[in-house]
């Protein structure tokens, strides 16, 4: 099971104590009761899950904690005149992404701009934004500018859901490796520049510079 927003946080907590009860009821243990029923797959799909870390998760938790030295028996530990219990549930949270577009541009002196109508509701939308645009075109923060909250910009999913980094993200990853390939085009071409002819594959980006092999050049001289 998994939980997200105020409705389901509480409902979690009905499933896991008829999850504990379903357990004593059986003989099992609930940590073995839940491995049992772990999915192999997406139940609704069919496929794969990208990450599925639950039963490790679970298993670690339990060695770490000492679960299996606990007294099993509801109502068998006391302390004084207080009844000791120990307990565990399991929740994973889902990842969604949704249809997200971006645009990237840079000027003359290698400063980006990146536009998407994504919206900032406190969330820190143009941190993560910066920061991916940033790494992934080899900048310092300083050269990022990103613009966002106007319907004239490229369409995201939005920020509800938990989806608004994830899909906005990706969306501005693409745009920004789209940019690198028309620059690395351009430096490949270009008589001036100390990029021409070299083997586009071997390039990376960083320090504001695009380096193959021994040759690198900044990014304000080749849009320059």
């Amino acid at each position: 099971e998994w939980m997200r927003s105020p409705g389901e946080a509480p409902g979690m907590l009905a499933f896991e104590c008829a999850i504990d009860e379903l357990a004593e009821r059986v003989g099992l243990d609930p940590i073995e009761l839940r491995i049992r029923n772990e999915p192999a797959q997406d139940p609704e799909r069919g496929v794969p899950f990208s990450t599925r870390n639950l039963v490790a998760c679970m298993e670690e938790g339990a060695r770490r904690f000492g679960w299996e030295r606990r007294n099993p028996t509801p109502g068998r530990t006391r302390e004084g005149r207080k009844l000791i219990g120990h307990g565990m549930a399991a929740a994973i949270r889902p990842n969604y992404i949704g249809a997200a577009t971006a645009r990237v541009a840079i000027d003359r002196d290698g400063r980006v701009t990146a536009r998407l109508d994504m919206t900032d509701i406190g969330t820190g939308t143009y941190t993560i934004l910066t920061q991916i645009a940033a790494e992934c075109l080899g900048l310092p923060i300083s050269s990022v500018k990103v613009e966002l909250g106007d319907s004239r910009f490229p369409r995201t999913a939005g920020s509800g859901g938990s989806w608004g980094a994830a899909s906005a993200g990706s969306a501005l990853y693409n745009a920004c490796n789209v940019l690198k390939k028309q620059i690395l085009a351009a430096a490949q071409s270009s008589e001036a520049s100390p990029l021409r002819g070299a083997n586009a594959t071997e390039a990376s980006f960083a320090d504001s510079e695009v380096r193959i092999g021994h040759r690198s050049a900044s990014l304000a001289d080749l849009i320059g």
